[in-house]
C-alpha cells in the first residue's frame, strides 16, 4: 500500500472523534529487519505536513538508556478488547493503557526457552493475570520513566495470557533512527 493511502491521526485517546488526521509522505522500514525471525521489527512514518503540538497532542523523547528492568511501565493501543484469537474482533474506541513490568533478557529468554527471536534489541513486558497487549497493538508505544522505550513487536495470540509480551527496544535503534530522519 502506498504511503499516501496511509493516515495518521493524533490528539485523541478515541479512535473516532477528537484527533487530527495526517496523510502519510514515506514509511521507512528497517533495512535488517527478518520476517523469519521478527528481528529488527520497527519503521518509521513521515507525515507529508508537520503535526502541530497542543494541549492533546505532544512530542515524548525516544528512550536514551538500555533499561534491563523495571516496574510501572505503560503499553497503550486501540487493539483487540477480546483475549482470544477466535471470537470477534472488538476494536474499543477509547485508547486502551496498562501498567506493565519490564522483565530482564534472563527472565524473557528462560520463559522462552529454545526460541530464535530474543534478541538484544527487544524488551519482554509482564502483565497483570488476564490482561496484556493483543492483536492490533503492534507498533504502539511502551513508556517509561518518560519515554518511549519499545514498540510493540508480538504478542501471545490468545493475548492476555502468562506469556510476556515482546517490544523492540527503542535505543537498540536510535543510529539508525538519527540516519533517517530529515
Amino acid at each position: 500500500m502506498e504511503p499516501s493511502a496511509l493516515n495518521v491521526y493524533v490528539g485523541s485517546v478515541r479512535l473516532e472523534t477528537g484527533g487530527v488526521y495526517h496523510r502519510m509522505m514515506r514509511i521507512v522500514n528497517h533495512p535488517l529487519y527478518d520476517p523469519a525471525t521478527i528481528e529488527n521489527d520497527i519503521s518509521l512514518a513521515q507525515t507529508v505536513a508537520p503535526i502541530v503540538f497542543n494541549e492533546y497532542t505532544q512530542p515524548i523523547p525516544l528512550g536514551s538508556s538500555y533499561v534491563l528492568s523495571g516496574t510501572g511501565a505503560t503499553i497503550s493501543g486501540w487493539g483487540r478488547s477480546n483475549t482470544m484469537d477466535d471470537g470477534p474482533a472488538e476494536v474499543p474506541d477509547n485508547l486502551q493503557y496498562l501498567t506493565v513490568d519490564i522483565l530482564t533478557m534472563e527472565e524473557c529468554r528462560e520463559e522462552r526457552e529454545g526460541s530464535n527471536n530474543i534478541f538484544d534489541s527487544v524488551m519482554c513486558v509482564s502483565s497483570p493475570a488476564g490482561q496484556g497487549a493483543c492483536s492490533g497493538d503492534s507498533g504502539g508505544p511502551l513508556a517509561y520513566d518518560g519515554m518511549v522505550h519499545g514498540i510493540a513487536s508480538f504478542v501471545r495470540v490468545p493475548c492476555a495470557t502468562a506469556v510476556s509480551d515482546v517490544y523492540e527496544r527503542v535505543y537498540s535503534h536510535l543510529s539508525w533512527i538519527a540516519s533517517v530522519m530529515i
